[in-house]
């Protein structure tokens, strides 16, 4: 028995004292349907307040233009506005070659409505940052031209962004679901305009050993970085082993703004020919034990509160 007060008046609650009386209660109820079960786990699996689902029919609210497109099993759109609208159209299943051809069809009849392919600029491979010095030489190659059949298309006017998503069956089939994503527009949208900053590849000088120990970068709208972080070991001098560290930036164009020393901490600031921002770090840890880092810093032209955009690591 369960007791509780509800605007100042005492209740109480009797609990179910059985298995028969819970199933009892349970066979009252309108028993449930595949619907029923299918609403249950969108909202679990997308967050969907009020999923509607339209079988054989396209999308009703949709924040942008779309064509009527073959082969469409139906769609499940949200009474969300704003970035907050989420839709997607999924279509009958198709034979893995013939996947790419019911995506560029659609495609085009999107582009004939305003829709754009998103511009992503494709990153050529170079090595980056601190090289151990164990490591294999990886030959450098350029980026490979993008992928004909674009997975993400733009409406400027609507403000939204369309991405397509694939999965395998185990018949071999494709299922296609174009899903619209007006929080994704801001994202993909600055792709071919916020490159990261790059780090030239420093090796170990003659007569050290270099161990990579940490590394990566992260962003915004406002600003993104990229940093490598080494431990060094040999015999020198802390002068020396700044000096042959700092000669390869030398050579590549960047400028040494300012350095400060002291007994064990050498930092330096840099000025990259992109206008980014370096800082070079050498921190003794022991005698014979050196750590180096590199960090640049490269500023966007977003506002100052980033307000709605995301951000990245790697």
């Amino acid at each position: 028995m369960g007791i509780f007060y509800a605007m100042g008046v005492r209740a109480t609650v009797e609990p179910l004292t059985s298995d028969f009386q819970f199933r009892s209660t349970m066979a009252a109820m309108t028993p449930p349907t595949e619907r029923d079960l299918l609403l249950a786990a969108l909202r679990f699996q997308g967050d969907l307040d009020s999923p509607v689902l339209r079988p054989g029919q396209g999308l009703q609210a949709a924040p942008a233009p779309l064509p009527e497109v073959a082969g469409l099993l139906g769609s499940i759109e949200t009474s969300a506005e704003g970035a907050w609208y989420v839709g997607s159209l999924y279509f009958l299943p198709v034979p893995v070659a013939e996947s790419d051809n019911v995506i560029r069809q659609a495609n085009a009849a999107l582009r004939a409505l305003g829709w754009r392919d998103a511009e992503m600029t494709p990153h050529a491979f170079r090595p980056s940052g601190f090289q151990a010095s164990n490591r294999p030489d990886f030959p450098e190659h350029e980026a490979t031209a993008p992928d004909p059949c674009c997975m993400v298309l733009l409406n400027d006017a609507g403000k939204v962004a369309a991405c397509w998503d694939t999965r395998h069956d185990e018949q071999g089939r494709v299922d296609l679901c174009l899903n619209l994503q007006p929080h994704a527009y801001g994202h993909w949208a600055r792709q071919h305009i916020s490159p990261l900053p790059t780090l030239p590849p420093l090796k170990a000088p003659d007569g050290w050993t270099l161990e990579v120990i940490g590394g990566g970068g992260n962003g915004h709208a406002r600003a993104s970085t990229a940093s490598s972080l080494a431990l060094l070991r040999g015999v020198g001098t802390q002068n020396d082993l700044y000096a042959r560290l700092a000669e390869p930036l030398d050579n590549l164009g960047w400028t040494e703004q300012s350095v400060a020393s002291s007994e064990a901490l050498t930092i330096s600031r840099w000025l990259t020919p992109e206008d980014d921002v370096a800082l070079l770090t050498l921190m003794r840890r022991e005698p014979g034990l050196w750590q180096a880092g590199l960090e640049v810093t490269r500023l966007h032209g977003a506002s100052e509160d980033g307000s709605g955009e995301s951000w990245f690591s790697f």
